[in-house]
Parts: structure tokens; C-alpha cells; sequence
């Protein structure tokens, strides 16, 4: 809804939408309650998830387009930077990265509760999320996998550009927490990213050569159709790291090589 009494966030040479109010219209009795005013960047679309317990909206900071889920009951407001659609638990959200071209379609209950459902590699766009059946199925943890088709970078620079399909079944452990452990060495591939999060779209800590040595120090977690560790390096660096892909090992026990 567009509401000259609040004013505008950024002159476009338009106005943008920049009130949500909601009112049930079937009863005459009820009256407008405002949900969200005047939002940095403006309001550009509205939809209702999490069986009407949140909503989404897109707003424009900087240039970029964002999704931002809010929860009017608790007044929560978190901002996904990819396109976003409700369910009836929650949000779904495609990451893509550009230039890598990997995605990533993760399962949203709050802001830091999330679940994986697909990854997907060598994209040259990025996935468009819809909805196909009618607003009854819930998403969870392995709730709706796809199973994605991939292919093998031949030079790769980092070892988890490529997603493996289902890596966390098809790659058994060599590792436990407490063992002391190493990257492994692998025709090709000479560094390993070490994230903040068990996740292909988390920050990179540090870039790791081969025979790093390290303790593991929890996991595994299945996340992005990888198996991760959390380790710690022996300068206290601590982060998260991928067991492999496909046939590869990427974490070695510290007596194997």
C-alpha cells in the first residue's frame, strides 16, 4: 500500500510502496493494523508465508534486490540476499553465485534454523523457485532432495566449487571427532576452503595446501551435498571443512600420506 502521509525512502521519479497494513475484509468489524512503515528501500512486493504467520517483501538497498522475511507476532525482521518464496513453515531461498556458478536452495524456519534441499553446480542462471502443488507440503531436513546432475570442474581452484550429489551417503568416514587430521593430497587440487559454516555459500576463513595438519572437532553435518568437519587448526583457527567428493578424500587421518 502507498501512503502520502509516510514519506518516500529514495526518489525514483516514482513512488514506491512503503506501508503493509493487513485487515480481514470479510469482517466489517475489523480495522487496518500496521505491520511494517516506511522499510529501508522501499516496498516493492508482498506475499504471505509460513501459513500467514510471516511475510515477504522485496526492497532495493544499494542496487540490489533483497527478500526480507518478517514476523509480525514477534516483530523479527531477517534479510535473504536471494530469491525468496513462502511455504507453509517457513521460506525457501536460491543462492547463486555468479561466478562460480554453483546454487544453493536452502529451507528457512528462522534466520539461523535452515536446511539444505538441493545444490547444483556449473549454472550459467540462476534457479527460479515456484511453487507446482497446492500449499500443504512441508520442507524439513531431507524432506524434498533433488538429486542434482553434475559435472567435474577440470581445473579446479578451490575443492568445493562442485556439489556431489548425496556426498554425505556416498563418501564414508575415515575420521572422528578428536582425531588429529590433514588435507590430502590430490592430483589437481592444491587448496581447500575452510568456511565459517557448513555451507557452500559461507564465508571462506582461509585456503588451506595440502597437508595442513588439524584436529576434528565436531560434526559430521550433511549440508550443500557435502559432509563437513569442524576443525581447528593448530594456530586456534577453528572453521568447517568438506570430507570429500565423490571418490576424493579431501580430509585425510594425520597417518595416511
Amino acid at each position: 500500500l502507498y501512503d502520502e502521509t509516510y514519506p518516500d525512502v529514495f526518489d525514483f521519479g516514482f513512488s514506491l510502496n512503503n506501508v503493509i497494513f493487513s485487515q480481514n475484509l470479510l469482517d466489517g468489524t475489523s480495522t487496518q493494523r500496521l505491520l511494517v512503515q516506511n522499510p529501508e528501500g522501499g516496498i516493492q512486493n508482498v506475499w504471505w508465508s509460513n501459513n500467514g504467520g510471516q511475510i515477504i517483501y522485496k526492497s532495493d538497498l544499494g542496487g540490489d534486490t533483497v527478500y526480507n522475511v518478517y514476523d509480525p507476532a514477534t516483530d523479527l525482521l531477517y534479510t535473504q540476499w536471494g530469491q525468496t518464496i513462502g511455504t507453509n513453515n517457513g521460506v525457501l531461498t536460491s543462492f547463486y553465485n555468479l561466478l562460480a556458478g554453483t546454487a544453493t536452495i536452502a529451507h528457512y524456519t528462522s534466520q539461523t534454523v535452515y536446511n539444505d534441499i538441493w545444490a547444483s553446480a556449473s549454472l550459467t542462471n540462476p534457479p527460479i523457485l515456484l511453487w507446482t502443488e497446492s500449499g500443504n507440503r512441508r520442507f524439513g531436513l531431507r524432506d524434498s532432495i533433488s538429486t542434482p546432475t553434475t559435472t567435474i570442474p577440470t581445473t579446479p581452484t578451490t575443492v568445493d566449487a562442485t556439489p556431489a550429489p548425496d556426498a554425505c551417503g556416498e563418501l564414508p568416514s575415515r575420521i572422528a571427532i578428536g582425531d588429529r587430521a590433514q588435507t590430502a593430497e590430490i592430483d589437481g587440487i592444491g587448496n581447500f576452503n575452510l568456511r565459517e559454516t557448513p555451507r557452500l555459500t559461507a564465508a571462506v576463513l582461509r585456503i588451506l595446501p595440502s597437508n595442513t595438519h588439524f584436529t576434528i572437532a565436531d560434526g559430521p553435518v550433511c549440508s550443500s551435498g557435502f559432509t563437513w568437519w569442524n576443525i581447528t587448526l593448530d594456530d586456534g583457527l577453528n572453521g568447517w571443512l568438506a570430507e570429500g567428493f565423490e571418490e576424493d578424500y579431501y580430509i585425510a587421518p594425520a597417518s595416511v600420506g
